[in-house]
């Protein structure tokens, strides 16, 4: 119980939450955007390490209720593909992890973050076909990026909407993705020495804003107001990323 209250009395500890809960909402409706969204918050209370292992156990229990869901409507070989992909190349994102600052982590959280919504927004799309290699090569990327920096979906988002997938298989695909990266991460940061409890039982607390938010996010979900979603996940996860930098408590 000790723990627990010591977790409870960490400092901004609030800021975190809303972090959580703005995280959840969009990953209800659009499927992607929880760590571009709540890293940011995150990171500015705690260590990168404590940051993405908070991350981890949020978002890996709080989606569940909708994973048979979007495993039903994913289509198969492009996910498989992409998980392969991330798998074998997280371990190496993870070891760059371990050599950043928590500053140098913002500073990286935010620009990443920024760039990624300045090319959805500007409509960037993979100019080539989306083949198999294309599937799997994106897969590393979101290995390496979500190792280094717990943002593991700009690649996978920006390689799937250029895809023939509509916007549903795009949000089922990005869910799974997202929740696989989860499971596999975590394991891997317990191998790697990574493990803090304190991180964890925030991530557990962070559970309840989260999942507050991510039911709203489910229930509004309309595919037909695929644009109207989009607009409003690139202002929030904008918000984020501009207040992840480090520049604004002096």
């Amino acid at each position: 119980m000790t723990l627990i209250w010591d977790a409870l009395a960490t400092p901004g500890l609030w800021w975190i939450a809303i972090g959580a809960f703005l995280a959840g909402t969009v990953r209800g409706f659009a499927g992607f955007g929880t760590g571009m969204i709540y890293l940011p918050f995150a990171s500015a209370v705690l260590s990168p390490v404590g940051a993405i292992l908070s991350l981890t156990i949020m978002d890996g229990i709080g989606p569940l209720p909708v994973i048979p869901s979007a495993l039903r409507t994913a289509p198969r070989k492009p996910l498989i593909l992409l998980i392969a992909g991330m798998a074998l190349f997280l371990p190496i994102g993870l070891m760059v992890l371990t050599l950043m600052a928590q500053t140098t982590f913002q500073w990286v959280i935010g620009s990443v973050t920024l760039l990624a919504v300045a090319l959805l927004i500007g409509g960037f799309r993979f100019p080539g076909a989306v083949t198999a290699p294309v599937w799997f090569g994106t897969g590393a990327a979101v290995g390496l990026l979500g190792g280094a920096v717990g943002v593991p979906g700009p690649p996978a988002i920006l390689v799937s909407m250029a895809s023939t997938m509509g916007p549903a298989a795009i949000r089922a695909v990005n869910m799974v993705l997202l929740f696989s990266y989860d499971a596999i991460i975590f394991p891997m940061m317990w191998l790697q020495g990574m493990f803090s409890l304190t991180p964890v039982l925030i991530g557990a607390i962070m559970l309840v804003p989260y999942l507050v938010g991510l039911s709203i996010g489910t229930a509004i979900f309309d595919p037909t107001k695929e644009k109207t979603y989009r607009g409003v996940a690139y202002a929030v996860i904008t918000f984020a990323a501009l207040m992840a930098l480090p520049v604004w408590g002096g």
